[in-house]
C-alpha cells in the first residue's frame, strides 16, 4: 500500500505486484548458489562443464516452468522457480563437483546446503509472522523483517 497504490496502481495491481516481490525475494538467497559455482567453474577453468551444467539445469528449470504456469498460472511460475533453484540446480551443481573436485569437502556442502533448504522455509514462516503481528508502521515492520532476513542469511551461508 505505501509503494505501489500511486498514480494509476489500482488496489488489485498492488496485491499482484506485491505478491511478485515477495517471490521474488524467496528465490533472491537462491542465486547465491549460483553465483559460488560459476566463480568456482571459471577459477578452474572449466568452463565447458559450467556452461554445459547451466544449459542443463535452465532446461529442467524451463520445462517445470511450463507445466507450473500452465497448472498454477502466475505462482506456478514462481514456485517453479523455487523448486529450480534451491533443488535442481545445487543436486546438478554437486554432480558436478563429484565429477570434477574430488578434493572438496562434499559432507560439508551437502550440511550446508540441507541447512539452507530448512532455515529459508524458517525464515519465511517467521517473517510473515512478525509481519502480521508487529504493531509498528510498514516502515519499522520492514526493517525488523529485513534485519531477522539478513541474520539468518548470515547463519546460513
Amino acid at each position: 500500500t505505501l509503494v505501489f497504490e500511486r498514480g494509476g496502481f489500482t488496489s488489485a495491481a498492488a496485491g499482484t505486484t506485491a505478491f511478485c516481490f515477495f517471490y521474488f525475494a524467496l528465490i533472491l538467497p537462491s542465486k547465491i548458489y549460483d553465483v559460488t559455482f560459476t566463480r568456482l567453474f571459471s577459477s578452474f577453468q572449466v568452463y565447458g562443464a559450467s556452461t554445459l551444467v547451466a544449459v542443463i539445469g535452465h532446461f529442467i528449470i524451463t520445462i517445470i516452468t511450463y507445466f507450473g504456469i500452465k497448472k498454477f498460472n502466475l505462482t506456478g511460475y514462481f514456485i517453479s522457480n523455487i523448486i529450480g533453484y534451491y533443488l535442481i540446480m545445487p543436486v546438478i551443481f554437486y554432480l558436478v563437483l563429484l565429477y570434477r573436485f574430488k578434493q572438496m569437502d562434499k559432507l560439508a556442502i551437502i550440511k550446508n546446503f540441507l541447512l539452507a533448504l530448512i532455515v529459508i522455509p524458517v525464515v519465511f514462516i517467521i517473517c510473515d509472522t512478525l509481519y502480521l503481528r508487529l504493531p509498528f508502521n510498514y516502515i519499522i515492520n520492514i526493517i525488523i523483517i529485513s534485519f531477522d532476513t539478513l541474520i539468518c542469511s548470515f547463519k546460513i551461508f
